[in-house]
């Protein structure tokens, strides 16, 4: 059962790729993703690894980082509100 579901999923996966490289809208998008979330996720790494933001750390993980690469700045205040007033 696993195995098939692995497979559908999989299957699934290629074909969603396939149509979406056959539409140049769909590659600008997905291409502009990349690119911001690399720039998010090194700069997520700089302000951890210099210690730019005291003594807040915002991990470096998936859920971060795709925050930040799809709000931009407002996604990184929003990351040191929830530190600052939610987290401990």
């Amino acid at each position: 059962m696993q195995q098939t579901l692995v497979i559908i999923f999989f299957a699934s996966l290629i074909m969603l790729i396939l149509v979406l490289l056959k539409n140049k809208e769909a590659i600008k998008w997905i291409s502009l993703l990349l690119v911001n979330t690399l720039v998010a996720s090194l700069l997520l790494f700089l302000l951890n690894v210099f210690d730019l933001l005291g003594q807040y750390f915002i991990p470096v993980n998936i859920y971060t980082v795709l925050t930040v690469a799809l709000l931009g700045v407002p996604g990184l205040l929003l990351m040191l509100a929830v530190k600052f007033f939610l987290l401990p």
